[in-house]
C-alpha cells in the first residue's frame, strides 16, 4: 500500500495520455482542454523535479512553425482574423513547452505511455465507429437520398454526439489503424491479436465508406513506406502484392460510392464544380500558386491569407463562398502565410523529426510522419484544432523520448570520461 501511494504522482501522468487516447470521443468544442490538462500536469512534474534542465534545441525546432506564424502576424492588416488563427495554432508551442521545457523526461516508462495511448485510441475509434454506424440509421438528408459516400460524410458532420468533419474522422481512423498494426505486431496472445485484426477490419470498412481520398492515399503511403523500410531482400515483393490488393479493393467499390473516380474524370479539371472536391482543389491550388508567385519571399501574413485567396478566386471567376475555402494544402498555406522562407524552416523541422525517427528505428513515428506529410498535400491539417492537437501531441511525445535517451547517453559518456 505504501508503495502504491509513493508512485501515485507518476501514475498521474497517464491521465492526460488516456484523455488523448479517447480523443475521437471528445466533442470538438472541448478538445482544447486536453493540451491545457497536459500543460498543468507537466508544470506539476517540473516543480517535483530538482533538475531544472531544459532541451532548448528541440523546443525551438519543433515550435518553429508557431514563431513563423507569429512573425507573419506583424505584416497582417487583418489582425483580428490572424489572432484567431494563432489561437488555433497554440498547440504548436504548448506541446514543445510541456515536453522540452517542463518535463525533460517521462516520469513513467515511455513504452507504458505509448502502449496505453495506442490501446485506448484504437478502442475509442471502434466505439466511435460503432456509435456512428448506429446513429446513421436514423439520419435523413433532403440533399442526399441514397446511402452513398456523400450521405455518410454529411451524416458524420451533422449528427449530434459524433459531429466532426469527415476528413478528420478519417484521420482518427487512419491513426487507429497504425496503432492496430503496432499492437498486433507486439501481442503474443492469439486471441488478443485476432480481436485487434477484427477491429482493424471494422475501422477499414468505415474508412472506405467515408471515402476521404487524400487521407486514404496518405494511409496507404504510410503503411507501405514503413513496410518497405522493415522488410529486407526479396520479401519486398510482398509490398507490390499488397499494393495491388489495396488498389483492387478500391476499384471494386461501386462507382457511385467511389470518390476516387473523380481523380480520373476529365471534368474534375475543367469548369468549377463545387460538388466535386477534386475539381475544387484543382482550382484552389492554381489560385494559391498564383498568389505565391506574386509574393514568394515573405507571403501575405497569417491574417490576410484568406482575404487574398477570396480575392484571387473572384479574379479567376471562381464562384466560391467567401471565407470558406482555404488553400487545402498545408505547404501552400505556410508559403502563403510566411513565404518560401517560412516553408523552408518548417521543412527543416520535419527533416529533424524524420532523421531522429530513422536513426532510432521508430517505425511508428515514421509512419505518423509520412501519413501527415502526404495528408498535408490535400488539407490544411494544422489549421484546424482537431488536426493540430493530435499532430503536435504525437510528434512531440515521441521526440521527447528520443531526446531524453540521447541526453542520458551523452551524460553517461561525460561521466565515463571524467572517471578516466
Amino acid at each position: 500500500m505504501t508503495a502504491l501511494f509513493k508512485s501515485w504522482h507518476h501514475k498521474l501522468f497517464l491521465a492526460p495520455i488516456i484523455l488523448f487516447g479517447i480523443y475521437p470521443l471528445i466533442p470538438e468544442v472541448q478538445e482544447s482542454f486536453l493540451p491545457i490538462f497536459l500543460l498543468l500536469t507537466a508544470v506539476y512534474f517540473y516543480f517535483k523535479n530538482p533538475n531544472k534542465e531544459v532541451f532548448l534545441k528541440p523546443f525551438f525546432i519543433l515550435s518553429s512553425l508557431f514563431f513563423i506564424y507569429l512573425l507573419s502576424l506583424t505584416i497582417s492588416s487583418n489582425v483580428s482574423y490572424g489572432l484567431r488563427k494563432m489561437e488555433t495554432a497554440l498547440s504548436l508551442i504548448v506541446f514543445p513547452t510541456c515536453y522540452f521545457l517542463f518535463l525533460k523526461k517521462y516520469p513513467v516508462d515511455f513504452y507504458i505511455v505509448k502502449r496505453n495511448f495506442q490501446k485506448v485510441f484504437f478502442t475509442a475509434n471502434i466505439v466511435y465507429g460503432a456509435l456512428a454506424g448506429y446513429l446513421i440509421q436514423f439520419y435523413k438528408s433532403p440533399k442526399f437520398l441514397f446511402t452513398d459516400a456523400s450521405f455518410i460524410r454529411s451524416a458524420i458532420s451533422d449528427i449530434p454526439l459524433i459531429g466532426e468533419h469527415p476528413t478528420y474522422v478519417s484521420i482518427f481512423f487512419s491513426l487507429a489503424l497504425m496503432c492496430g498494426f503496432s499492437l498486433a505486431a507486439d501481442l503474443k496472445n492469439r486471441l488478443s491479436k485476432l480481436l485487434v485484426v477484427l477491429g482493424m477490419l471494422f475501422i477499414t470498412g468505415i474508412l472506405l465508406a467515408i471515402m476521404s481520398k487524400g487521407i486514404i492515399i496518405a494511409l496507404i503511403a504510410s503503411i507501405f513506406s514503413i513496410w518497405l523500410l522493415r522488410l529486407k531482400g526479396n520479401s519486398k515483393i510482398w509490398i507490390l502484392m499488397g499494393l495491388t490488393i489495396v488498389l483492387l479493393i478500391i476499384l471494386s467499390i461501386p462507382r457511385q460510392n467511389n470518390r476516387f473516380y473523380e481523380l480520373v474524370d476529365k471534368q474534375s479539371f475543367e469548369k468549377i464544380d463545387i460538388n466535386n472536391s477534386t475539381n475544387v482543389r484543382f482550382h484552389i491550388f492554381k489560385a494559391s500558386i498564383q498568389l505565391i508567385k506574386e509574393s514568394p519571399v515573405f507571403g501575405y501574413g497569417i491574417g490576410d491569407v484568406q482575404d487574398e485567396l477570396d480575392a484571387k478566386y473572384s479574379a479567376m471567376g471562381l464562384n466560391l463562398p467567401k471565407s470558406k475555402f482555404n488553400s487545402h494544402n498545408q505547404f501552400l498555406f505556410i508559403c502563403l502565410n510566411s513565404g518560401l522562407m517560412g516553408l523552408l524552416i518548417f521543412l527543416f523541422s520535419i527533416a529533424y523529426v524524420f532523421k531522429t525517427a530513422l536513426l532510432k528505428r521508430d517505425y511508428f513515428l515514421l509512419g505518423i510522419l509520412v501519413f501527415f506529410l502526404v495528408a498535408f498535400l490535400f488539407e490544411n491539417i494544422l489549421s484546424r484544432q482537431s488536426g493540430v492537437i493530435l499532430f503536435s501531441f504525437l510528434i512531440n511525445s515521441h521526440m521527447l523520448h528520443h531526446t531524453a535517451k540521447l541526453n542520458e547517453l551523452k551524460n553517461a559518456k561525460s561521466d565515463f570520461v571524467k572517471l578516466e
